[in-house]
């Protein structure tokens, strides 16, 4: 008898020979005329909306948010139901289900455009304010097109499915959205009693942090109309902005947890202006993924479900001017004006120490490690200097790190040079059968004592020049500083460096430092540790 775990327990889920010849159980299909009269009676209300609208001109028809309130409620429920019952995989009403979450997505979409033409004026955007209140009011006129020809095309596909359509219908007016100006009081207690320092320092540095796998956005805002299809899929994509959308969400909610409900705002004036620029981003990347999701998903596969006809005026090209223009383009300044928000924020709570870190071990400060220091800088926008050999080099320019690995090279060669004269360098010279052989002795032997590490072998020697006409000394140094330089060799050294500015960008150095700035002995990339996990959108080495 089998043990289990082995064959006997498979045959235990195996169908017995009776049920091996038993037919599969079919599929329980809902009558055509019961499934019309249910869904009759779930799009009674959306078909009212249709039925009003029917003979509208975009002109004639604009968004409120009763009306799409309405639209994405009705939708939303409607689609459920033609889902559960299999409309997606069905020919007759695969096109009316495609229309009802058209109309869905679209409504969700118009609510986003009517909050930001609301509440954009009291956002405190930096630059653009009036220019992106106009792009947004396109913007809304063209998804009010969209949707119009979305219940219009509803409404004939309604026809078509033989569903009944109500005596009257919703008209605009009955959508009227009235707002008289003002705002309430600010009356309520905090209750949070944090610092200014404490709230700010960790929102602002929260925020640059999470917003560094946003930079594709910037490949969108500099394209040209004519490159807008080829950006779809990489890298703008449902995945990419759906990602990014989530991230501003967290970052709104953590501040209108923390900052929000405290007296922080009243303040610090530039708070909340980052939570403006916080919040159109966030409302942006909703737009963009909702039309991202309609492009990829039916635009490509299925234009015929979307649009009322092939020149419709409301096709792909009107969607690539609201979802890369729009969208997208602001978004990437929007980001980009709250990021310098953040960094004057840290700027002006900076807790300045002094901090030494060694220097890399691997040649020093080269292209590597210094771009890794310099982006820790840059990100945080915060003035760092390095200070060796009496000089001080700001650590945000890596050529800057370059000059500075001059000296960190002449340290080296000095040391290594005092422990090779330690050798018998004039018993080797006469040993050796020549100038070459001589100098390759002396650096073998500098490599066994651990002076010198060598990276390639045999040793390119012949690159020396005039071997036999110099003194043996020279001829050592020299050959030490070109092999060096090449990176044939390589120096170990204990050299520390000292480092001035704000705390939290010098302990980030030396999370770097500790991890090898980034790469091993042999110069190859190494993980970083979590801490740098924002580097990891930085890093292109």
């Amino acid at each position: 008898m089998p043990r289990p775990g082995q064959h006997g327990d498979a045959l235990l889920n195996e169908p017995s020979q009776k049920d091996r010849h038993r037919p599969a159980s079919p599929t329980l299909l809902i009558q055509p005329d019961v499934f019309r009269e249910l869904v009759n009676e779930r799009a009674r209300q959306l078909l009212r909306v249709a039925t009003g609208c029917i003979a509208l001109h975009p002109e004639d028809f604009s968004l409120t948010r009763p009306l799409l309130g309405i639209l994405q409620a009705e939708s939303g429920q409607l689609e459920e139901l033609l889902d559960t019952y299999g409309t997606r995989t069905n020919s007759r009403w695969y096109l009316f289900r495609a229309r009802i979450a058209a109309l869905k997505n679209f409504a969700q979409a118009g609510y986003e455009l009517l909050h930001l033409q609301h509440a954009a004026s009291g956002y405190n955007l930096l630059e653009c304010c009036s220019l992106f209140l106009e792009d947004t009011r396109a913007a809304s006129r063209y998804t009010a097109g969209l949707i119009l020809c979305s219940l219009q095309e509803c409404y004939r596909e309604a026809q078509t499915l033989g569903l009944r359509f109500p005596a009257e219908g919703i008209v605009q007016a009955d959508f009227s959205e009235n707002l008289p100006a003002g705002r309430l009081p600010r009356d309520r207690k905090g209750s949070y009693r944090d610092t200014v320092k404490a709230r700010v320092v960790s929102l602002a540095t929260q925020f640059l942090h999470g917003t560094e796998r946003a930079r594709f956005l910037r490949i969108a805002a500099k394209s040209k109309p004519e490159d807008y299809p080829a950006l779809i899929g990489d890298p703008i994509s449902e995945e990419s902005l759906r990602g990014l959308e989530v991230r501003f969400h967290n970052l709104q909610s953590l501040y209108d947890t923390y900052v929000s409900d405290s007296d922080t705002e009243t303040l610090d004036p530039e708070l909340p202006a980052l939570r403006g620029h916080i919040s159109a981003v966030l409302h942006l990347l909703r737009i963009g993924t909702i039309f991202i999701h309609f492009y990829e998903r039916h635009i490509l596969l299925n234009r015929d479900a979307l649009f009322c006809r092939g020149d419709c005026p409301y096709g792909k090209d009107g969607f690539f001017r609201v979802l890369i223009p729009y969208c997208l383009a602001y978004s990437y300044g929007f980001l980009q004006d709250a990021r310098r928000l953040c960094q004057e924020m840290l700027k002006r709570y900076a807790e300045v120490c002094t901090m030494e870190v060694p220097v890399p071990r691997y040649h020093g400060f080269h292209v590597r490690p210094s771009t890794l220091v310099a982006l820790i800088a840059r990100h945080y926008g915060s003035d760092v200097t390095l200070e060796c050999g009496g000089v001080l080099y700001n650590v945000a320019d890596t050529m800057q790190l370059f000059r500075a690995n001059e000296w960190i090279n002449r340290q080296k060669r000095d040391h290594a040079l005092e422990c090779i004269h330690a050798l018998p360098l004039a018993d080797i010279d006469r040993g050796a059968a020549s100038r070459t052989e001589a100098l390759r002795e002396v650096l073998i032997r500098a490599a066994e004592m651990r002076i010198i590490t060598i990276h390639e072998h045999p040793l390119p020697l012949e690159e020396v020049e005039g071997a036999e006409q110099r003194t043996f000394t020279d001829l050592i140094g020299d050959t030490v500083a070109l092999l060096l330089h090449k990176r044939t060799i390589n120096i170990e050294s204990n050299l520390m460096v000292r480092l001035r500015g704000d705390r939290r960008v010098l302990e980030d150095i030396r999370a770097l430092a500790e991890n090898g700035y980034g790469e091993n002995d042999a110069g190859n990339n190494v993980p970083l540790p979590p801490v740098l996990g924002y580097l990891r959108y930085s890093r292109n080495l």
